[in-house]
């Protein structure tokens, strides 16, 4: 991560701060109370994803995709569901990669794998 940090004096005169931060790798780990709550919070949306899609696809079957996408909401409603979907699954893709679920912290702290260990979550990056 990069921040960018401005602050301003009484005369105007501007002060920029850059800051480089390091993501959290170990966000996944469950023994941490409040990486647990996440996972917990990540499992809710799945869940209300998935009703809320289950909803939608009733309403479908019911009217007719042409009736149900004319009543107010439902494009907003269809739009809110692959977004969502859409980021549930990248996160899922990206939590399947090797680089990422094979992640140790040694390997960056051993000299003689951290530069493949970095090449490798560059490619997660990407």
């Amino acid at each position: 991560q990069y921040v960018q940090g401005f602050s301003f004096d009484f005369c105007g005169h501007m002060h920029l701060s850059n800051q480089a931060r390091s993501f959290n790798l170990n966000v996944f780990n469950t023994s941490v109370a409040e990486y647990m709550v996440l996972y917990v919070m990540r499992v809710v949306c799945i869940v209300m994803v998935i009703i809320f899609g289950l909803i939608e696809i009733q309403r479908m079957w019911d009217l007719g995709f042409i009736a149900a996408m004319q009543q107010n909401g439902a494009v907003t409603d269809m739009i809110s569901i692959t977004t969502s979907f859409g980021v549930l699954l990248s996160y899922w893709i990206i939590e399947q990669m090797p680089p990422f679920k094979d992640f140790k912290f040694e390997a960056l702290q051993n000299v003689n794998s951290r530069a493949d260990t970095y090449v490798s979550l560059c490619d997660v990056a990407r």
